[in-house]
């Protein structure tokens, strides 16, 4: 009876995509920003896809200074990080540019132009 039902939980946490444990979502958090060449993390989520296969998605804001070089060195180390909290993690990286990114020289970001008007006859 107990085995039915440790069957039933991981069933149901593979049928409604349960995220994994908080404490792991943290792990791979510090992970990500003890990169040299992330600014921020976005936004962090998670999916239970299989019994030992976990979807994992990440936004990172990465240092403006950082050359597209330094940006895909930087996720090739993300996704090695990644696997060495959670083997067997596919892991899906977007670069996001925070708008109000603040820095000490440049004060805030200007926000981006209003759209043209279309010109009335």
């Amino acid at each position: 009876m107990g085995g039915a039902f440790m069957l039933a939980v991981e069933v149901k946490k593979l049928l409604i995509g349960e995220a994994i444990s908080t404490r792991k979502q943290q792990k791979i958090a510090e992970a990500v920003k003890s990169d040299p060449a992330v600014h921020e993390v976005v936004s962090l989520k998670t999916m239970v896809i299989g019994p030992e296969e976990v979807l994992v998605a990440i936004e990172v804001d990465f240092e403006d200074k950082a050359t597209v070089r330094e940006v895909e060195d930087a996720i090739d180390r993300i996704e090695a990080r990644v696997r060495d909290v959670c083997p067997g993690a596919k892991t899906y990286i977007e670069a996001e540019r925070v708008a109000a990114k603040v820095t000490p020289d440049k004060g805030s970001a200007a926000p981006p132009p209003a759209p043209a008007s279309a010109a009335s006859t």
